[in-house]
């Protein structure tokens, strides 16, 4: 009968790994960065494509459910007929796919919900996690980049997902809405004009 090896580790190891922690975040808040001077630099440049909103959000929801396995995030819109938009796919993966990386890392990965409807001239994306929440007073400074809210700060993250989603959404005619309360969660809705087919 083996007995459990118990595994100590040393106050270098410890240290090591703050600095690896660290310096994952530095490379994401540098790579955001540049994104974020992409996108404002290139405003008048990018190139849209029709794109179906019902399918784009299941292939990013597929791709981010295989590397983080741990979520509950469930897609309420896989049934829809096509929404169609133009947009450039590459900058909405990387706004969306901050939005729902949001959601669940706030919420501890507790149930985050997908949905997708049309409204009128546009298609809304909806975002609703069970999370930390945003305190009223700080919901208008949430889209400032390097912002966090203050009950946030603790949880890993650069402060400018948020900022560059919203530079994204801009670039496609489109709006950014947030309600939140503390300690029960946020609902996020992205408004983006619809394509006629």
């Amino acid at each position: 009968c083996f007995e459990k090896a118990s595994v100590k580790f040393t106050p270098e190891f410890k240290s090591l790994t703050i600095v690896l922690n660290e310096a994952e975040t530095l490379n994401s808040t540098v790579t955001n960065l540049l994104q974020l001077s992409k996108v404002t630099t290139e405003e008048g440049n990018v190139k849209h494509t029709k794109i179906d909103l019902v399918a784009f959000m299941d292939s990013l929801i597929q791709s981010y459910n295989f590397v983080n396995t741990d979520n509950n995030l469930i897609n309420n819109s896989l049934k829809l007929q096509p929404l169609l938009i133009s947009g450039n796919s590459n900058l909405l993966k990387t706004a969306l796919l901050n939005l729902v990386d949001n959601a669940c890392k706030f919420s501890s990965n507790q149930k985050v919900e997908v949905n997708l409807e049309r409204k009128g001239k546009y298609i809304k994306l909806i975002i609703k996690d069970l999370g930390i929440g945003i305190a009223e007073k700080e919901i208008k400074k949430i889209l400032t980049p390097f912002y966090r809210g203050k009950n946030a700060l603790s949880i890993k993250g650069s402060g400018i997902g948020l900022s560059l989603s919203s530079k994204i959404i801009d670039l496609h005619h489109g709006s950014i809405s947030i309600h939140s309360e503390l300690n029960k969660g946020t609902i996020v809705t992205v408004s983006i004009p619809q394509k006629i087919a």
